[in-house]
């Protein structure tokens, strides 16, 4: 049997090795969950494309390189943006919104709320319902934090929504 001063060298090592490799092996992953994130978008963009989904109104694609980002183009899609004081406001009139509706049930939102969900989220759906009268329902793909865990699959996922969503 190994001593137990061995078994202390051996986990020290394997510790020490584990410091090493951790890195190189981040790199790696990010870099293929990269890849695959910007395949599956371009293949989603593809389908879209073919379909011809957004040129019919039913359906356009954002994409934040970061939350921040993501976020910003999802409100721009509302119509709003964040002000200097953080709060949320509607860009023609400057006026603070709070909630959105969606038409069709007449449920409201708390916009903070959803942001705050969305944070956390690979990409998000929004219905057309949810949306200034015209616009298409949209996808919210969030590049930084579906690469950093592990969504790359986000594209599909959320396309299946809208898939769902005229389906049905």
């Amino acid at each position: 049997p190994k001593s137990s001063k061995s078994k202390k060298e051996i986990s020290d090592l394997t510790k020490e090795k584990n410091e090493i490799i951790a890195p190189v092996k981040d790199v790696i992953i990010k870099r293929k969950n990269t890849e695959q994130y910007k395949q599956t978008v371009k293949k989603v963009r593809a389908i879209i494309e073919k379909e011809k989904l957004k040129e019919k109104g039913l359906i356009d694609v954002v994409e934040g390189k970061t939350s921040a980002e993501a976020e910003a183009k999802f409100l721009a899609k509302l119509g709003l943006k964040r002000n200097s004081d953080k709060k949320i406001v509607d860009i023609s009139t400057g006026k603070v919104i709070t909630e959105i509706e969606n038409k069709e049930t007449k449920k409201k939102i708390n916009i903070e709320t959803f942001l705050n969900e969305a944070k956390t989220a690979h990409g998000y759906f929004l219905t057309n319902e949810m949306l200034p009268e015209g616009q298409p329902s949209f996808i919210v793909f969030n590049q930084q934090l579906s690469v950093e865990t592990n969504g790359t699959n986000v594209a599909s996922h959320e396309f299946f929504h809208f898939f769902l969503q005229e389906a049905l």
